[in-house]
Formats: structure tokens, sequence, C-alpha cells
């Protein structure tokens, strides 16, 4: 199969020369800036349509445990991150946010829509100085209809700011060593920077940026390789050097934090991940785009100028590369969810662009008929596809709300769920004691995940949590909190473990004849929704 490569890039200048023999995109002639301005308006508005209504979602247990470690002061916040296992960078973002907005639903999802909304001209802009006017549309039109990215668009967590910062890295990292362009070396290496403060997953990132490099290296011309190789070392010297401070809390963080709650991933997920990002789990939208933008670039690679062959090569390896380094260290230590892989995304948008504006018409049509299987028109219009609720993503908010009124301050909330503590906190607008089967929390807005499957492990209810309840005056109240879930034998042990926290804390409480079990009016319609068993306990003597 040929794919036509359009005359009109041609003619538009898209193969003119640079600095080394490199392409040099030109602005199009008789383009106005106005329209082009215009055009990436009429997007991002778009872009803003399609998730605003997601701002007053409630939030789930991880966007609690952001706004909780974010609420503190600005000085603490990398000292608390020790005990949670990221970076500081969205933290110290979200926390200045919330200074200036407030901690509402809506205020601190905005900030990820904010990063998510900037990602349309930004890959407009680095489509077009990469590769040419068309691949910069199409790269925008990406951006603001991807799903993947609009489901994180109003998280309060850092994948926003990954695929931001993400994309920044890509496109320095290609003008800088791709297309040998030097004034972007040094906005490479800070990029590379604040991506690694940002999540832990920018490891994997830089190592495959590495390869990438020493690939470029390799397979330069002679004459360009000792220049090539000063840039590429100094560049991730220099980040590397701004990562040194941070380097004591990483090693601290894999000694004592993990994802327990994740499993050693099989090598099938390698590939659904690639279907998320492509927002379809049918993988029509993967067929598209290797029917059209990979045979196009498979003409770019046999064919194409040195640098766009190089490119074709350096994109593809940086994604390839970084999603298979996340892969194999999970199988050492697992800590694996589709949430990581917003890493890979910036590279293979920019891929993906390229070829879709070499395959010319072909590519046209391939990206509407993406744009229309994103937006699936007809769902909506015969109501197959139906609007979220609010809670959606959450249940914590409806259980607060339905626990809230019989509680007075100082009773005691246990969460089997370690990582539930912070999101209730949230909901929970009355001055209770947050507790674990580990023992009580001393800060609610942070979940503590130091050792955490050995601290459950050895957690009882009498050592830890009676004597905390046993301070409790008539008339007060205890409530566990458990997941509402069967685990099995083959479930990771942290499920297993809640489960039997659950059981032994309701156990012991009801057998307890100071504590009298109490309904709560309402639960039971909610909770069927709300994947959460909740019990109430009357302290009724002393």
């Amino acid at each position: 199969m040929r794919v036509a490569v359009s005359t009109a890039q041609e003619r538009h200048g898209e193969h003119a020369a640079d600095v080394g023999g490199a392409p040099a995109p030109q602005p199009t002639r008789g383009y106005p800036t106005v329209w082009r301005l215009g055009g990436l308006a009429a997007l991002v508005g778009v872009a803003a349509a399609l998730n605003v209504w997601r701002l007053t979602e409630w939030l789930w247990i991880d966007e609690g445990i952001s706004v909780g470690i974010s609420s503190h002061q600005l000085t603490r916040i990398p000292g608390l991150l020790r005990v949670d296992g990221n970076p500081p960078l969205y933290y110290l973002l979200l926390h200045g946010w919330i200074r200036l907005f407030g901690a509402s639903e809506v205020s601190v999802h905005s900030l990820s829509l904010l990063f998510g909304l900037a990602l349309v001209p930004l890959a407009f802009w680095a489509g077009r100085s990469l590769f040419g006017e068309r691949a910069g549309w199409f790269a925008a039109v990406i951006a603001a209809f991807d799903p993947f990215i609009g489901s994180y668009m109003t998280e309060t967590r850092m994948y926003t700011l990954v695929m931001l910062l993400g994309l920044l890295a890509t496109a320095f990292f290609l003008h800088a060593f791709v297309f040998e362009r030097r004034r972007f070396v040094i906005p490479f290496a800070l990029a590379l920077a604040a991506l690694l403060y940002t999540h832990t997953w920018a490891l994997y990132f830089a190592g495959a940026a590495g390869l990438a490099w020493i690939v470029l290296v390799v397979t330069a011309a002679r004459a360009d390789r000792q220049g090539l190789l000063k840039r590429g070392a100094g560049a991730f010297a220099l980040a590397g050097a701004l990562y040194v401070p941070w380097l004591p809390t990483l090693l601290y963080q894999a000694a004592h934090t993990a994802a327990p709650w994740s499993s050693r991933p099989k090598i099938r997920e390698a590939l659904t991940v690639v279907d998320a990002i492509t927002g379809d789990t049918h993988e029509r939208v993967l067929v598209a785009l290797v029917l059209t933008a990979g045979v196009a670039l498979f003409e770019v690679a046999r064919r194409g100028t040195t640098a766009y062959r190089r490119a074709v090569l350096a994109a593809p390896l940086l994604a390839g590369a970084t999603l298979g380094a996340g892969w194999l260290a999970a199988q050492i230590t697992p800590a694996w969810s589709v949430r990581y892989v917003a890493i890979v995304l910036p590279p293979l948008v920019l891929t993906a662009a390229f070829g879709l504006a070499r395959a010319a018409r072909l590519g046209f049509v391939a990206l509407g008929l993406i744009v229309l299987i994103w937006i699936q028109p007809l769902a909506r219009i015969d109501g197959a596809l139906k609007p979220l609720r609010a809670d959606v993503k959450s249940t914590e908010k409806g259980l607060a709300a339905r626990v809230a009124p019989y509680l007075v301050p100082s009773d005691v909330v246990v969460v089997t769920q370690l990582e539930e503590g912070p999101v209730l906190h949230y909901y929970l607008h009355v001055p209770v004691h947050l507790a674990t089967p580990a023992g009580p929390v001393s800060d609610p807005g942070v979940a503590d995940w130091r050792d955490a499957t050995d601290r459950l492990t050895a957690a009882t209810p009498a050592v830890d949590l009676l004597p905390l309840v046993a301070g409790l005056h008539i008339g007060q109240h205890v409530v566990v909190v458990c997941p509402r879930q069967a685990s099995t034998a083959h479930e990771l042990p942290w499920f297993r473990l809640m489960d039997t926290h659950c059981r032994d804390w309701n156990a012991t409480l009801a057998s307890d004849s100071r504590f009298q079990p109490a309904p709560i009016a309402g639960l039971d319609a909610v909770q069927p929704g709300m994947s959460r068993y909740v019990t109430l306990y009357n302290k009724v003597s002393m």
C-alpha cells in the first residue's frame, strides 16, 4: 500500500533546509495568524465543552490524597511526600491554586483542566515546528478530542501536567537531537527535570530519551557525532543535577513505599494501555492510525530526508522504551496503572500527527473517522451514551452525607482501606478521630504508605484500635468503613487484608457489650452504588 505525500507541503516549504540540513517548516503563505489563533481558540473551546461539565464530579481516593497533601504548608509538602511515593511539583502547584481559589471540587479539578486545555496550542506548536503546519493542526485536534486526555482534565492528579511537560520534553528532544537545533538543548534539560519532579515514571522516560539519544549518536554522520554526543551529555547532566536534591527522598520512597494494590502486568496489558491512550478499547482508532499514519511513516523511513527518517526512529522509541521500561520495572516491584502511561502519550501524539499529515487526503479522512469514534455522536443522539453522574468516580461524598448527621466531635472513624482516609476527611465536616487497622492517623490529609502491607498484616483490633475507642464517652460512636468486596485466595494480599480487618473489627465491636450497632437512615438505598460497607456503633456503657 502506498500513501501519497502532499505536494502542498513541498510547495509551502516544509522540506526547506535549516541549519545542519534539517527540514525547517515555514509558515504557510497567505495564511493569516488571526485565522491560526481563531482555529486554536475554537479547538480549545471544544475541548473545554467536552470536559468542563465534569468539574463537579466527586473526589475519589487519590484526589483526596492530592488535596490533603497540598493543603499543608508549602515547606512541609516535600517532607510529607516521603510517605506518599510521588515527587512534589504538582502538589506545590496545587497548593498555590488552593490558596488562590479554594479547595472546592470545581476549584481543585480546574487546575488539571487548565493543563489539559494548554495541551491543544502546545501540541499545535510542537507538531508545526517539527513537521509542518498540517501536522500541527492534526496534533492539536488529537489533543482536543482524545478521550484519554479528557478523562484526566477534571481529575485532581498530576496526569495532565505530566502530558504537558512530556510534550515539551519530547518536542525539545526532537528539535535538539534529531533536527540539531542547539537552542533547544537547555529547554529539553529543564523540561525533563520538571517532568522528573512530577511523576516517578519520568525516570523511564529519561531512560528512553537516553536510549534514543545514543541511537541517534550511533546512526549520525561521523562529522556530527561528537557535537551530538557533547550536547546530549550536557543536557542529561543538567537535568540530573537539578534532580539530585530529590534523590534521597526517592531512595527512601523506593525502600518503604509501594503500590500493594497493583499486580504484575501481563504482556497483553502493555498493549491494552495503548488502546486506552488512543481512546478506543475496540482498537478501531489504533487500526486506523496503523493503516494511514503507520504506512505513511514507513514511506518516510524509506525515502524521507535524513532528519525525518531519524524523527520516525526517535519519537516511537521514546514512547516504546518508556512503556517497556515501566512494564519491566512492574515485574520486579508491581506499580502499574493505565494512568501512569500518560507519559507515553506525547511522543505518540506527535508520531501520529506526523504520519497523518504525510498521508495527505487519506490522513484527513482517517482523522475525521477517529474524531467521530471519540465523540460517538450517534450514541449520544439515540441515548445509548448516557451522561455520567457526579458520583461516577467516587462514593465517599455520598457516604459522608449519610453518616455525618450521626457523628459528634471526637467520634472514631475506622477505614480498613488505608488510602481512603484523606477523601473521607475532606467530606466529613465533623472533627473526628480517623484511624486505620494499624492505629490512629495523626495527619488525616495524608495516606502513609510506608511498609503498609507489613503494618496492616501485623495489626490487631486489641492492640491497635481498642485503646482508641475505650476512651469514648457514652453516646459517642465508632464508624467502620470497608470496601464492599468478597476477597478470595486469588486476590492480592492488600485486598485480602482489607476484608480480614473489616470482619475482625466488626466482630470485635459487635461482641463488645459497650457498643451497639445502629442503623443509618438512607444508607441502604445508596450503598449498592457506593461499593462500601458501613457500620455505625453507639457506645452505650462504660
